[in-house]
C-alpha cells in the first residue's frame, strides 16, 4: 500500500496533532486472540481517526494478511533462507505450524533477532512512527525498545508472555530482560499486574489494566432467544486449540458421561484436531454423530456457528483472558467454564448469572496441565455443569434472563477509545 500523506485527526472531545502509529506483532495478525486484538485495534483506529498506521507482522512464505487496515505493511516471512523455520508462537501449541520459542537454538534466535531488527530499522527510516504499539512482552518488544528508544512505546501483554516468562525464566532473562523503558503496559486483568512487575522488571506506574474486547457487531445473538423444546438436542460447542492445556480431552470424557443422563446433546469441536484427540474420541464414541469435528473457522464462520449453538464449553486450565468465552456470551450462548481468574474478574458483575456455570479448577501440574490424579474428580463436575446448562436452555425463563446485552461494554470501540486516550496523554 502506498504511503499516505500525514493527516490530522479529531477525537470526540479534542483536536490532536498529526500522528503516525506503528503496530508490531511477531506472529500472524489473526487466528489467535492476540492476532485478533492486533487486527481489530488497527481496524478501529482506521475507522475512528485519521492516524497513519504501519503494521509489522509475521507470515509464512507466500502468505498474505488480507483486510489489514494499515497504510504501510511490513511483513516478515518465515520459511525463507533468512528464517528457514516456521514462525514461533507465544503459545507452545498454535493453530498453525509453528516453532516453540524455548526449543529454538542459538542460531535460530540470532537469525530471528537479526531479521526483525533489520525490519525495525527499515521502518524507522521509511515510516518513522511517532508512537509504537508492541504486542507481547517478549523478544520483539525488547528489540522495539532498542530501535525506537527515542519515542513513546506501549507494550501490550496478552498473558502468554507471562506464561512463557514463568515457565522459561532463563530464556526471558537472556532474550527479553528488563522492559522498564516502556512508556505504558496494557494488561488484560488486574490479577496479572503482580506477574508483570516481577517477570519484566516493570513499575506499577507503567501498567494500565484495559481488559480485552470482542467484535460485538459480529458476535451477536439471533433474537429473540428461544429455548429448546423437550426432545430437541442442546448443541454444545468448543472452539480453540485441541490440546491438553485447553482441557479438550477431559471435555470429551465429560460429554460422554453427560450423555448417560441426557442423550439429547451434541458437541461440536472447532479447531485444529490432533491424532491423540481423534484416538480418544474414537475410543469413546466410535461413529456416534453426536460429536463432530470442524476445522479452524474464520471469525465470521465462528460467529455463525455460535448462533446455531446453545452452550459454549471452556474447560481451559490457563488463559490470558479468554475472549472467546465473551464472544460466546455476546452471541447468546450459555457458558460452562473452569474458574479462570482473569475471566471471572472480567465477568465479575455476571458471576451469579444462571447462564454461566463455573467449574472448580482441578489440581494442576505447573501452570496448565491437569494432575492425572485429579481427572477422576474433575470430569463428573464438568459433566454436571453441562447438564445444568442444558437444563437452562430448555427453560424459557432461564433463557429469557441471558445477559447478552451486558457484553456491549466489551466492544472493540470501547477498548480502542481507551487506548486512544492513553496515546493522547503521552
Amino acid at each position: 500500500m502506498m504511503e499516505q500523506p500525514e493527516r490530522g485527526y479529531r477525537t470526540s472531545d479534542k483536536e490532536v496533532s498529526t500522528i503516525k502509529v506503528l503496530h508490531c506483532i511477531a506472529q500472524l495478525p489473526t487466528r489467535t486472540g492476540s492476532g485478533i486484538y492486533y487486527h481489530n485495534l488497527l481496524r478501529q483506529f482506521a475507522a475512528e481517526t485519521d492516524w497513519e498506521q504501519g503494521a509489522l507482522y509475521a507470515l509464512p512464505v507466500g502468505g498474505k494478511a488480507s483486510n489489514l487496515m494499515a497504510d504501510r505493511k511490513f511483513p516478515v516471512f518465515f520459511g525463507t533462507p533468512s528464517l528457514p523455520f516456521p514462525m514461533p508462537g507465544m503459545s507452545d501449541e498454535m493453530p498453525y505450524p509453528s516453532t516453540v520459542y524455548h526449543r529454538m537454538d542459538k542460531a535460530q534466535i540470532a537469525a530471528w533477532k537479526s531479521v526483525f531488527r533489520d525490519k525495525l530499522v527499515e521502518i524507522k527510516r521509511v515510516f518513522n512512527p511517532d508512537v509504537v504499539i508492541s504486542h507481547h512482552l517478549w523478544m520483539l518488544t525488547e528489540l522495539v525498545l532498542d530501535v525506537f528508544s527515542d519515542r513513546p512505546i506501549i507494550g501490550i501483554s496478552h498473558g502468554t508472555d507471562i506464561r512463557q516468562a514463568k515457565q522459561h525464566p532463563d530464556l526471558c532473562q537472556t532474550e527479553v530482560g528488563s522492559l522498564r523503558q516502556l512508556t505504558r503496559v496494557l494488561a488484560l486483568s488486574a490479577d496479572q499486574v503482580g506477574d508483570l512487575l516481577s517477570c519484566f522488571d516493570l513499575s506499577s506506574e507503567q501498567i494500565v489494566v484495559t481488559g480485552g474486547a470482542i467484535d460485538t457487531t459480529l458476535f451477536r445473538p439471533t433474537l429473540p432467544l428461544t429455548h429448546r423444546a423437550p426432545g430437541q438436542s442442546v448443541r454444545l460447542v468448543y472452539a480453540g486449540k485441541m490440546v491438553e492445556s485447553k482441557g479438550t480431552f477431559e471435555l470429551v470424557s465429560a460429554f460422554h458421561l453427560a450423555l448417560k443422563s441426557d442423550p439429547y446433546l451434541t458437541l461440536d469441536l472447532i479447531g485444529r484436531e490432533t491424532d491423540a484427540l481423534d484416538d480418544h474420541i474414537d475410543r469413546l464414541f466410535g461413529s456416534d454423530e453426536r460429536i463432530r469435528l470442524y476445522d479452524v473457522e474464520s471469525q465470521y464462520q465462528l460467529a455463525t456457528h455460535f448462533r446455531r449453538s446453545d452452550v459454549f464449553m471452556f474447560p481451559s486450565y490457563y488463559e490470558g483472558l479468554g475472549l472467546v468465552a465473551l464472544e460466546a456470551l455476546a452471541s447468546g450462548l450459555s457458558l460452562v467454564t473452569n474458574t479462570l481468574v482473569p475471566l471471572s474478574n472480567q465477568l465479575d458483575r455476571l458471576a451469579s448469572s444462571a447462564a454461566i456455570s463455573w467449574v472448580p479448577m482441578p489440581r494442576l501440574i505447573g501452570l496448565d496441565r491437569i494432575d492425572p490424579d485429579a481427572r477422576a474428580a474433575y470430569i463428573p463436575l464438568l459433566a454436571e455443569a453441562i447438564l445444568e446448562q442444558a437444563a437452562c436452555r430448555r427453560d424459557a425463563s432461564c433463557v429469557a434472563e441471558h445477559p447478552y446485552q451486558e457484553m456491549a461494554s466489551f466492544s472493540w470501540e470501547a477498548l480502542a477509545r481507551r487506548v486512544r486516550q492513553l496515546i493522547g496523554e503521552l
